[in-house]
């Protein structure tokens, strides 16, 4: 570990168990009692985590409903999941608690005031780096927890497992390295805090619930009430509902919801922001020059197209994890943009899953420069006024020169390809043992095979009919690392396998099934398999090695591999709708 490695650590760990500078008798009255209820009262409110009926922590109440960003959960992951977890982690943890205890030895021996403070929090993980030696230290490892903005500047909110055990690790911490925490105040509520330039960072325990934020230090004396939850927001995400109603509209668990708000954003650094939002924002005296009214308007005419980005967990088992973003379109514009995705068969389906790499793409060709040439025919039409945006006029200008070329007849009719490479060995200097195929869609392709009859000779005498049959491809036509290419043909689609007896799989593959809701884009991949890939090339290096640096690679190689085999198969895709464009992304846990 290096110096620099380790002084990273040393503060990350120190400002983590400072979070607790609070009085041990201070447990808090009034609205910091009911603000730190989080962990107890809601937790026995927590019916169920999914759909519209995804009930609201107390925390919530604290978040201002104009936030212009939030994540935030209801219920904390599955138990089963989290021990899987932690399972895994656990030859990463005690490596990394083997150097912590190096790293301890050597600050003890240490007269700076730093390295006291390190070695004592290092003390205080000694042994701890599991999850039953968090939770003793009062570290919950299934919390709720909340990060949001006042204004744009972040606030974070989590559940403890025990508060007076985390405070009494801190004050172990202050005795050990003869200091004392910087403890501020407002109102009755005590917190740790330092300002520097302008801003102010504070932590604090507000009854068991850790909070930590940064908010600029003009303004601190109307913010931090409100994010110690002192002074509550006139309207919040628990009296509007917000994350419960955009878990409904997306079949969102409540694992972890939420969403930027571009076009609220945008009118915070236009100096558009509305009540505490556009406060913090004036304090921060950030250096945004003015922008005249057309600029200001023709900006937030484009964020319009956009405005959000919504997001949360769609399942999460010990054996599944799925997740959800939404880039949030105009109506009009959603609609247009699910014209341009193309049915390929097999395309993020089952077929790809349980293969060691997948990629594809499902577009039509045609109508994506249909729908580019109008868009940036419009903005030539009526360039931006702007000065800001003046290169946009002019990459609109060079677009459409582009666009008005005309397209080879057989690539317009072109909708995607699927490459699934079902198996190989990458462990040597060259791949060996390749299993793949590849699924091109297009309107003709027995007008694209015969363009490359005459373009490739060998391929001259080849006859391919459309009935799905495999055909052998002529010797020496492919790599050499490759073996028993052979391609089919039938309707919409060419196919093409390589690996012997992947041939047989050609006309399953041409007759794939299109999804219902065909992605734009998708690539999946199995974790499991790569880590067996990745085993095998480094013990062929470890055996170069001196037989001291063997051990230590080694032990290296197994922390990796125990993390690297808690994944099988990840995919993600991407998807047009009438809401805007998906991003979907599926962890299976082994």
């Amino acid at each position: 570990m290096t110096r620099t490695n380790r002084l990273a650590l040393i503060a990350g760990l120190a400002v983590a168990m400072m979070f607790g500078c609070k009085n041990e008798s201070d447990t808090g009255t009034g609205d910091n009692a009911a603000a730190g209820q989080t962990g107890s009262a809601a937790k026995g409110a927590m019916a169920k985590a999914g759909g519209a009926a995804m009930p609201a922590p107390a925390s919530f109440a604290m978040i201002p409903s104009d936030t212009p960003y939030v994540i935030a959960n209801s219920a904390p992951m599955p138990r089963d999941a989290m021990d899987k977890i932690f399972k895994a982690l656990e030859p990463a943890l005690a490596k990394l608690q083997t150097e912590l205890a190096k790293e301890a030895a050597r600050l003890g021996a240490s007269e700076s005031q730093d390295d006291k403070i390190g070695a004592a929090v290092l003390g205080e993980l000694n042994g701890n780096l599991n999850r039953a030696g968090l939770e003793k230290l009062g570290i919950s490892t299934e919390p709720h927890f909340a990060i949001y903005g006042v204004g744009l500047l972040p606030v974070f909110r989590v559940d403890l497992k025990d508060a007076a055990a985390l405070k009494a690790a801190v004050a172990r911490v202050e005795a050990k390295a003869g200091v004392k925490a910087p403890v501020m105040k407002t109102g009755e509520q005590e917190y740790w805090g330092v300002t520097k330039d302008g801003l102010t960072v504070l932590i604090a325990i507000v009854g068991n619930e850790l909070v930590f934020a940064v908010t600029p230090e003009k303004a601190a004396a109307k913010t931090i009430p409100i994010i110690l939850g002192q002074t509550k927001p006139a309207a919040s995400l628990a009296s509007t509902g917000a994350l419960a109603k955009l878990a409904g509209e997306y079949g969102f668990k409540g694992y972890g919801t939420g969403y930027v708000d571009l076009k609220g954003i945008a009118n915070i650094v236009l100096g558009r922001g509305k009540g505490l939002n556009g406060e913090v924002w004036a304090a921060m005296e950030a250096p945004m020059p003015p922008l005249s009214d057309v600029c200001q308007t023709e900006i937030l005419g484009m964020v319009d197209n956009a405005p959000r980005l919504s997001f949360g967990y769609t399942e999460m088992t010990a054996s599944k994890m799925a997740m959800s973003w939404i880039i949030e379109t105009k109506p009009e514009l959603g609609k247009a943009l699910m014209a341009l995705a193309a049915p390929v068969p097999g395309l993020g389906g089952s077929g790809s899953m349980g293969s060691m790499f997948s990629f594809g793409v499902g577009v039509d060709l045609g109508k994506t420069v249909e729908f580019l040439k109008g868009k940036v025919g419009a903005i030539t039409a009526a360039p931006y006024k702007c000065e800001m945006l003046a290169d946009l006029n002019g990459s609109a200008a060079e677009m459409q020169a582009g666009l008005s070329q005309p397209m080879p007849p057989f690539l317009n009719g072109i909708k995607g390809f699927n490459l699934v490479v079902k198996s190989a060995d990458f462990s040597g200097p060259q791949p060996k043992d390749i299993k793949a195929s590849v699924l091109l869609a297009i309107d003709k392709p027995m007008d694209l095979l015969n363009m490359a009859k005459g373009m490739v000779p060998p391929l001259a005498s080849l006859e391919v009919k459309d009935d799905g049959m495999a055909v052998a491809l002529p010797a020496g036509l492919v790599p050499p690392v490759v073996d028993a290419p052979h391609i089919a043909m039938k309707g919409s689609a060419l196919a093409l396998s390589v690996g012997a007896g992947e041939e047989k799989n050609l006309g399953a593959i041409l007759a794939g099934k299109v999804d219902s809701d065909p992605p734009l884009l998708a690539v999946s991949y199995d974790m499991s398999k790569f880590s067996g890939m990745l085993k095998k090339q480094m013990e062929a290096q470890m055996a170069f090695l001196p037989p001291e640096m063997q051990a230590q690679k080694k032990a290296e190689m197994e922390m990796t591999q125990s993390i690297m085999q808690l994944f099988g198969a990840l995919s993600y895709s991407m998807h047009l709708t009438d809401k805007g464009i998906v991003l979907k992304q599926q962890v299976v846990l082994n």
